[in-house]
């Protein structure tokens, strides 16, 4: 864990791993000492802010930092990197002297911001491109991915009527005050393969693009647009109560036509705000929910809202009408998440930030308590799709075993945490059963790596009714071991 900054002011918003490890990180500061490095491309703060392009080994010092900008304002959102070292990133800028190449896509300005993408090569000591993307008003880049061409994906909105969309695309005609946007570049970044407007009469935005293993863009955001195009037989149809909703869409590899689009909504306020494409062709969005009934799936990790704002994960499947898996993460309070990322034995990782003095963190993390006003969180969603936060190395060596813990907090009312410990991988089953020994819910089951689990109870029963006040049985069982505490429930 390291600061990374000057005398100013700094945040960092895009985090990728390229194929040699390293980390690499973009965002924007307005330190004029913000340390670069030898080999910078830009080695001064030329505006009141500039974007910023660093990357740093796993345990060491930035090995490369540099300024990337003008002498207006820059910010750097997101950033991807290649197997080979090549990263690009995308944001928006004011400068008319932003540093776009001599043979790029758009080398001037036209409005009083456009988006940019930039590509900084394998040894980082040169832009192998950088241009402008835009038309005669306001633009801003949010979302980049990379496909197996070397080709960059980019999405954002859009202000301008003019914005350069290519023939025979999804939608070209502005429709509202903002629109969403999606492109795909040459691999050189002098051409559009396509670029395409995705939006309806009022304002849209996207937030973030994913490409998945046939080439389409997976694009998520959120839209005022009630006709917002979506396709026949999507998941959502229509619209939550308040107006504002998450969308999903994937578009073709040619930008022509979309695959699908949906809505992702309850009867309040989402956004999708980080979008993945999994295996089987599932698209895993992360984003915020004020609804207290977004669509969650029977059997996730949380199936209820905790107040407030909540962390919404939820994936599509291939063909967008149907939602494979959806869970609320969150407390009392306010609680958001920016992006995820998928990893292996199908973890799920989302971070972001949370005022809840109750956010459901494991027992033996990093960091249990909220230290200030907003911290940041991690959480990692594991098979078994319950939340898991890395455990404190000082506590690592345990010998806890197969260990089910008692319930927080109990007596309880409207909710109980359930947190289990596995030294080994294997099955587990969680079950809640009645003081006349008659199973009433099945809270989870299915194979769980080592490490600790939090599970949540709401009081109901398997269908959904609310259990009567009275002493119940948590049950944990692997097939051979067996453990179990009791709780009481109190309406």
């Amino acid at each position: 864990s390291t600061f990374l900054g000057g005398g100013g002011w700094d945040e960092g918003y895009g985090l990728s791993l390229d194929g040699l490890g390293r980390v690499c990180l973009a965002g924007v500061t307005r330190s004029a000492d913000f340390p670069v490095t030898a080999a910078a491309l830009d080695t001064s703060l030329d505006g009141d802010s500039d974007a910023f392009v660093a990357v740093m080994e796993p345990s060491g010092p930035p090995v490369y930092a540099t300024f990337l900008g003008g002498g207006g304002d820059e910010w750097c959102y997101q950033i991807a990197a290649d197997d080979s070292g090549r990263v690009y990133a995308v944001g928006s800028t004011g400068s008319a002297d932003f540093p776009a190449t001599a043979s790029a896509l758009d080398q001037t300005l036209d409005g009083a911001s456009d988006a940019f993408v930039a590509r900084l090569s394998p040894s980082l000591d040169a832009l192998e491109y950088a241009t402008f993307l835009g038309g005669d008003s306001d633009e801003y880049g949010w979302g980049v991915a990379i496909d197996d061409s070397g080709c960059a994906l980019v999405a954002g909105y859009t202000f301008s009527l003019d914005f350069p969309t290519t023939a025979g695309v999804v939608d070209s005609m502005p429709g509202g005050p903002t629109e969403a946007f999606a492109a795909r570049l040459s691999p050189d970044g002098t051409s559009l393969r396509y670029a395409t407007l995705l939006g309806g009469g009022f304002r849209d935005a996207a937030r973030s693009i994913a490409v998945d293993g046939d080439g389409c863009a997976l694009v998520t955001g959120y839209t005022y647009s009630s006709d917002f195009p979506v396709t026949p037989g999507a998941f959502q149809d229509s619209m939550g109560y308040f107006d504002v909703s998450a969308f999903v869409s994937r578009l073709d590899p040619w930008g022509r036509g979309l695959r699908y689009s949906t809505f992702l909504t309850g009867s309040e306020t989402e956004s999708g705000y980080g979008i993945a494409a999994g295996d089987s062709g599932r698209a895993w969005v992360v984003g915020f929910t004020d609804s207290p009934d977004f669509p969650v799936t029977p059997g996730s990790y949380d199936e209820v809202h905790g107040g407030g704002r909540d962390i919404f994960v939820c994936a599509l499947d291939s063909s967008g009408e149907e939602l494979v898996y959806s869970s609320y993460i969150g407390g009392m309070e306010s609680d958001y998440a920016w992006d995820l990322a998928l990893g292996p034995e199908g973890r799920v990782y989302c971070a972001g930030y949370s005022r809840s003095q109750d956010f459901p963190v494991t027992a033996g993390a990093v960091q249990e308590d909220l230290a200030g006003d907003e911290d940041v969180i991690v959480a990692v969603l594991q098979p078994g799709h319950q939340v898991q936060v890395v455990l404190d190395p000082r506590r690592s060596n345990e010998p806890l075993g197969f260990q089910l813990f008692q319930n927080w907090p109990n007596p309880f009312n409207a909710f109980t945490r359930i947190c289990f410990h596995l030294s080994d991988p294997g099955p587990v089953s969680v079950e809640i059963f009645n003081a006349a020994g008659q199973r009433i819910r099945r809270l989870t089951s299915g194979r769980y790596a080592a490490g600790e689990y939090v599970l949540h109870w709401d009081g109901r029963d398997g269908k959904g009714r609310q259990a009567a006040s009275g002493v119940y049985l948590c049950r944990m069982d692997n097939g051979r071991q067996r453990q179990a505490v009791k709780m009481l429930l109190v309406r």
